[in-house]
């Protein structure tokens, strides 16, 4: 075992010593990027990420405390980093990760309220009784108000797990080609116990890097998302084909946003 010891490090000696100090810098470089992508992972708690999308996912969505703090904490931190110009990819694929966390984070401000140890999706339709003359009226407008909220939520929890896999690829490409080599992209968990679970990967295809960063805004996303519920009451039978829905805000023809 000594002699094994000695050997890897005469090794190590031998390679550090063919390398010259810009290849030194790069190699330390490296290294403090790769722990910063240590550091997204442990914060955003990737290990659990099934469990976030699948009780975002449910039936009545819903984050525990410690989800919420995650992706807080999670936005808070990239909000200060700066990802060098010689990465584009790490750079706008963690520009477009950040810019989907936020929006997400916005909507369950807006949209949950806290229920115990969990932020429980708000259902104002439940929450009174809505007698009168315009009681149906606001009724309607009430659960239609949950019935987009609902939707919302599980576009943008697909489009942050489509941005994780864009930061997966980043890395890949540009930094470690060995990066998550056995698990492969990141998973998203839909459905409930009771009619059954299931798992997709929810990637931007076709990757056409051109296309990042993006930008979102959480306005936008609700109106689109209620033109295409036809106003959101659940009961009306319209569904949105979350998968096929790009939150991202669109680029005219001048080359600004619909914003």
């Amino acid at each position: 075992m000594a002699e094994v010891v000695k050997m890897k490090g005469a090794h190590e000696a031998s390679v550090d010593a063919a390398m010259d100090s810009v290849d030194k810098d790069r190699v330390r470089f490296e290294v403090a990027l790769a722990a910063r992508i240590d550091r997204w992972e442990a914060t955003l708690d990737l290990a659990g990420w099934e469990e976030l999308t699948r009780c975002l996912n449910s039936v009545y969505p819903y984050v525990s405390n410690n989800q919420w703090r995650s992706l807080t904490e999670t936005a808070s931190w990239l909000a200060g980093m700066h990802w060098p110009p010689r990465y584009p990819k790490l750079a706008a694929a963690f520009e477009t990760h950040g810019a989907v966390l936020n929006v997400l984070i916005g909507h369950l401000t807006d949209s949950f309220v806290l229920d115990g140890d969990q932020h429980s999706i708000r259902r104002r339709h439940k929450e009174t009784w809505f007698g009168g003359s315009d009681g149906e009226q606001r009724y309607t407008e009430a659960i239609s108000q949950f019935g987009v909220d609902d939707a919302v939520a599980s576009v943008l929890i697909t489009e942050l797990t489509r941005s994780v896999n864009l930061v997966v690829t980043a890395v890949n490409d540009e930094l470690l080609p060995l990066y998550r080599f056995n698990d492969g992209s990141v998973q998203m968990i839909e459905g409930d116990l009771f009619w059954g679970l299931w798992s997709s990967h929810p990637r931007y295809d076709p990757l056409i890097w051109e296309s990042f960063p993006r930008a979102y805004a959480l306005s936008d996303i609700s109106s689109r998302v209620r033109t295409e519920l036809h106003g959101g009451d659940p009961r009306t039978g319209v569904t949105l084909a979350v998968g096929a829905f790009d939150p991202s805000l669109r680029v005219d023809a001048k080359g600004g946003t619909d914003d």
